[in-house]
């Protein structure tokens, strides 16, 4: 399955969208230690005291870089969802991409989901940016429920999905998977297994068939994984 990019929007000098961009591109390039206010006021020629007019602290700037992934990794999404298509279809086809654009951004996710980042409902902008995501998922999960393909409640199902797709991505980039499996021969049994207890029937081999049309995983290209990337 062809990977859909992100490209971001073309920001001001100066505005608080070329502050998170310019963080961004420090942190994916080189972690955490390499985000500053000053460094990334000198990437877009401003005065180092100028991004205090947007953040009152890093922090505060980690929150909006967050809120940024969050948003590209809805892009992602959006363009996966094949909206006409059967809702078990359009939860497989997204997963799929999702785990493949994921796969080749660990820091990202990273620092999406860092153990020690404050509660994502303190900052208005990461929480509404998180809930995009969210609402956009339930809203298939809803149609699955719906139409019968799926049963029970909703966010149980999508929790309980979220849950399997956040441990084996844990797991990945920081480097525990070490038992003989890789993430990319575990992605195709979490997926035929995450929406199966929901079904009638256990027969998975729809989905199996779809998947048989995206690249494995593992021929893509990795980010090196940088342990000193953690905020």
């Amino acid at each position: 399955m062809t990977e859909t990019k992100v490209k971001p929007k073309p920001a001001g000098k100066g505005s608080r969208e070329a502050l998170v961009q310019s963080a961004l591109g420090r942190y994916r390039e080189a972690g955490m230690s390499a985000v500053s206010f000053r460094r990334v006021a000198q990437d877009i020629g401003i005065s180092h005291m100028q991004p205090y007019r947007f953040f009152e602290s890093k922090a505060a700037l980690l929150a909006a870089m967050r809120a940024q992934c969050f948003r590209e990794v809805l892009g992602v999404i959006q363009a996966a969802d094949p909206i006409d298509a059967p809702p078990l279809q359009r939860l497989y086809a997204i997963t799929a991409d999702t785990f493949t654009y994921l796969f080749r951004r660990p820091m990202d996710y990273r620092l999406m989901f860092a153990l020690n980042q404050p509660p994502p409902t303190d900052d208005a902008e990461l929480a509404a940016s998180r809930a995009a995501v969210y609402q956009h998922l339930r809203a298939v999960v809803v149609a699955g429920v719906d139409s019968g393909s799926l049963h029970g409640d909703p966010d149980d199902i999508l929790h309980l999905a979220w849950a399997m797709s956040h441990g084996l991505f844990t797991l990945h980039v920081s480097g525990q998977l070490m038992h003989g499996r890789s993430l990319d021969a575990l992605v195709q049994p979490a997926l035929d297994t995450m929406f199966a207890p929901f079904r009638d029937s256990p027969d998975l081999q729809p989905l199996r068939e779809a998947a048989a049309q995206a690249p494995p995983i593992s021929t893509l290209e990795e980010e090196d994984p940088d342990d000193s990337s953690q905020p």
